[in-house]
């Protein structure tokens, strides 16, 4: 008899189930064992020395591991990061016991318990449109004479809209409209000016020309509000919700989602050698904190979506290693968008100076996005991308659009 062994891909509970149901395993059976045949590595930062002894002593009784800084043993330091190692079925045994301990051990289990429930699953809809099955195109429409790869394309609203249209019949379910170059090196637009670019180009898009929803893509409160009197149903904020502060009140006054983007810095200055100590989890802390400054504001949580910022204050390693990590960003909870059209990390891979000529590279980054689990491709050319996104997601999903 000969015998074959090979390593089999399992990325969750339900790809466990469904591979032990394939060698007709008993059904209750391969329930059970599901959690068990998924690892999840999880990170938890500054954490007390104390509780990190505690929590590593409690994950290796279960068969799990735990690393801690080299001063966590003899309390040479005060609190340490912890990477836990260990099965889905190990976690749910350490919860147990991490909610009977003290040193605030029962925060940090609930902590972790949400952020791997939050990982496995799939956010809830966001106007109208839903998550998990398929990726979603945002067709990008700048009214700037200076973005980096189509600013002065449009001289007026007529052109503005039939490029709308024309993205919408390509695939977009979102039409973003931005009316400030947010490129490294632009200075920033006065807000009467670029209500003047938005405002009016919104409103003819929204007069029954396209069906997609029109985001406003501006920093500032003002311009959103105008963009949404006009008909905008989305904000999207480069800046996170931190350059202007009446951001937030101004979403949750007319209750509208948000794109919260992680950017280092503004337009002007974000390039000038931006510098990291731990970029996922920088950038983690970052959107926990614009998540909370929102919900506090009133916006509801399940309107945000979140996006990692690809060149806005990072070099091309950071864009890099955002790319091979990006399922890390879900244990947010929250749909993922992502935007490498065009943009300057594929010009320096490709040795491509024109903006125009770097879909081929813009292709490859969603095709890797789509696999990783992004929600939302933002893109200039949706024709090609929706091709892209349609094979991607046939394979990744088992999609069918």
């Amino acid at each position: 008899m000969t015998y074959s062994a090979r390593v089999i891909r399992i990325d969750g509970p339900a790809a466990a189930e469904r591979e032990m149901l394939g060698i007709k395993a008993d059904p209750k059976g391969a329930k059970i064992m599901a959690a068990k045949a998924v690892f999840r590595a999880v990170k938890i930062t500054g954490v007390p020395v104390t509780a990190a002894n505690i929590l590593k002593q409690d994950m290796l009784a279960r068969g799990g591991e735990a690393a801690t800084s080299a001063g966590t043993i003899n309390h040479s330091v005060e609190v340490t990061d912890v990477i836990l190692l260990g099965t889905l079925s190990q976690y749910t045994d350490l919860f147990v016991r991490l909610r009977s301990q003290q040193f605030r051990l029962p925060q940090i289990a609930n902590e972790i318990e949400v952020a791997l429930r939050a990982y496995d699953s799939v956010p809830g809809p966001v106007l109208g449109l839903e998550f998990g099955k398929k990726t979603h195109i945002m067709g990008i429409l700048n009214v700037t004479p200076d973005s980096f790869s189509d600013g002065g394309m449009f001289r007026d609203a007529e052109e503005a809209v039939s490029f709308a249209v024309k993205m919408a019949r390509d695939g977009a379910g979102i039409i973003d409209v931005g009316g400030e170059s947010t490129r490294p090196g632009a200075e920033t637009v006065d807000e009467n000016v670029e209500i003047e670019r938005t405002a009016p180009v919104i409103k003819a898009i929204c007069r029954g020309a396209v069906a997609a929803p029109v985001s406003i893509d501006t920093r500032k409160a003002s311009v959103a509000e105008a963009a949404i009197k006009a008909g905008a149903k989305m904000i999207n904020d480069v800046s996170g919700l931190r350059y202007d502060p009446k951001m937030a009140e101004t979403a949750a006054k007319y209750d509208v989602p948000v794109i919260i983007m992680h950017s280092k810095g503004d337009p002007e200055s974000m390039q000038k050698d931006p510098k990291y100590d731990d970029l996922m989890t920088e950038v983690l802390k970052y959107f926990e904190e614009s998540i909370s400054l929102a919900v506090k504001a009133g916006v509801k949580e399940g309107a945000l979506i979140i996006d990692p910022g690809i060149g806005f204050g990072k070099t091309l390693e950071h864009n890099i290693e955002i790319l091979r990590r990006l399922e890390e960003l879900r244990c947010l909870g929250r749909p993922v968008c992502i935007g490498t059209s065009r943009k300057s990390m594929i010009g320096r891979i490709l040795g491509e100076e024109d903006p125009l000529k770097r879909d081929i590279g813009t292709a490859a980054t969603i095709a890797l996005a789509i696999s990783k689990k992004v929600d939302i491709i933002r893109v200039h050319n949706t024709d090609f991308m929706a091709k892209i996104a349609k094979v991607s997601d046939t394979i990744s999903r088992g999609a069918k659009r």
